[in-house]
């Protein structure tokens, strides 16, 4: 490994100004939109809570694909608790896929051990706040579709439904449910900023323009937008809301919240059709392996349960001066997501889940001191499952399994 150091250090001080420049580079004039960030964005620090009733998940996986095509998927969740016995739940899933498909698969199982872990943890909590590693509104935005798996077709109908499950007890025992992202690649804030700014001023769509320079010199020219071409750049550029807010803001505190819809345009496709068939005729025309795996009724529940889905609540965090922002979202039961198609600001985020998250912060390193302590347990690293999931195979199934392994996967 160290004999490539020298070429390392050789090539950062060929390019060493190159890559400051790179670093610090923004070719997008962004003094118009400064004012509209800090109109929109709330300098204010929280106490930390004293009470803190916490449930935090997190999620772990790792894999093994086999000479013969076979996939052996281990997904883990742990759910640390500050109050009752911490939860934990596995899958173990052998299946054929595709590449897409399998990556589908594994993205609906491990949210579904995360709701599996919280509803084992919380089933006797009150009053609390339970923490997701992670966005809720892609765990809410599930797709009404069977994957194209050999096993587990019905994994979107089952995650949907333990979702809804794990909605109604947060309802029942007055719990706070939050997704907590601390890297997020959201652009959600930032462009609908630039939409009310330009809406204010035309009444055409700037959100049909492909967005090539030709395009937007054309659309600035006939709606006189004279100097607001760097604000259309801006809206098609890959700038997230995390980059705006650190190139605009520094003081702790949080944006105005946005209640979030259906944002995703393969989402809104299904789930119009989804409304326009009824779940009884959706689900006979497109969901057939599903239900032969579960039941009927099991996939239209789960249907059924989509459709209420709540809307989310979103705000960008900042917990101290200088820090990363993090995205919080909350369920908005005011507004179902199928019902609700774009963003809008709304007045109010709950304030007690900011003590909460306040007390659990404990700076750029550890984001969460909850959901890093279920992160630690959740974690399956290649070393265990070599030496502990993998000979547990073996062992219990009294075979060889290196004879089944491709080469290059093959353990000593």
């Amino acid at each position: 490994m160290g004999e490539f150091t020298d070429l390392f250090v050789s090539s950062l001080k060929s390019s060493e100004s190159e890559i400051i420049e790179k670093l610090e580079e923004s070719d997008l004039e962004l003094e118009e939109l400064e004012s509209l960030v800090r109109d929109s964005f709330h300098a204010e620090g929280f106490e930390e809570s004293e009470q803190n009733s916490v449930v935090a998940v997190d999620a772990g996986r790792n894999e093994v694909e086999f000479r013969n095509g076979l996939r052996m998927l281990v997904s883990r969740a742990q759910a640390h608790s500050t109050e009752e016995e911490d939860g934990r739940s596995l899958s173990l899933d052998l299946l054929r896929a595709s590449r897409g498909s399998y990556r589908d698969f594994r993205s609906a199982t491990w949210q579904l051990q995360e709701v599996e872990a919280a509803l084992d943890a919380a089933k006797e909590m009150e009053d609390g706040v339970v923490m997701i590693d992670g966005s809720l509104l892609t765990r809410l935005r599930v797709m009404p579709s069977e994957l194209e798996v050999s096993d587990g077709k019905s994994r979107n109908m089952r995650l949907i439904n333990r979702f809804q499950d794990l909605l109604d007890l947060t309802n029942e025992r007055n719990l706070e449910l939050v997704g907590v992202s601390k890297d997020s690649e959201t652009q959600v804030f930032g462009r609908k900023l630039i939409e009310n700014y330009i809406e204010e001023r035309t009444d055409t769509d700037f959100r049909q323009l492909r967005y090539q320079e030709t395009d937007i010199e054309s659309f600035v020219r006939d709606n006189d937008l004279a100097g607001d071409e760097d604000m259309l750049r801006l809206y098609s550029s890959a700038f997230t809301d995390n980059a705006v807010l650190g190139r605009l803001t520094e003081q702790p505190g949080l944006t105005r919240p946005l209640r979030v819809g259906m944002i995703n345009r393969e989402f809104r496709k299904r789930t119009e059709r989804l409304k326009d068939l009824g779940p009884e005729r959706y689900a006979s025309r497109n969901l057939k392996g599903a239900a032969e795996e579960t039941s009927n009724g099991f996939v239209t529940d789960a249907l059924d349960s989509l459709l209420e889905f709540p809307s989310i609540r979103t705000v960008h965090w900042r917990p101290e001066a200088g820090a990363q922002p993090i995205r919080l979202d909350i369920p908005d039961h005011s507004r179902n997501l199928v019902e609700n198609e774009g963003v809008e600001f709304v007045d109010r985020f709950p304030k007690d889940i900011l003590r909460v998250l306040q007390a659990g912060y404990a700076g750029e390193s550890m984001h969460n001191v909850w959901i890093s302590s279920a992160d630690g347990s959740a974690n399956l690293s290649n070393s265990e499952m070599e030496n502990v999931f993998l000979p547990l195979v073996s062992k219990v199934l009294e075979t060889d399994l290196q004879q089944y392994m491709k080469r290059r996967d093959r353990r000593a």
